[in-house]
């Protein structure tokens, strides 16, 4: 259950960061609530997801998780 609760976190990190960037620089409310509540939703899954994972396995796997989706990224952007 932990690890399913890493993943969403993850993928709730995904969402934050692109709404945030629709966001304007908060200027637009629709995205910067999004940005917020997927923020603060992710950060609480990660914290439930600790209690539970060994310290260096949840961490270790968000930032494996982190790269790999900016490596995706920038392979789609420059092509």
């Amino acid at each position: 259950m932990a690890w399913i609760l890493l993943v969403v976190a993850g993928l709730l990190e995904v969402v934050w960061a692109y709404t945030m960037k629709l966001s304007d620089g908060f200027t637009r409310l629709n995205y910067s609530s999004i940005t917020i509540v997927a923020m603060i939703a992710s950060f609480g899954l990660l914290s439930v997801a600790m209690k539970s994972l060994p310290p260096g396995h949840g961490l270790h796997d968000l930032d494996r998780h982190r790269r790999r989706r900016c490596l995706c990224r920038r392979h789609l952007c420059i092509g």
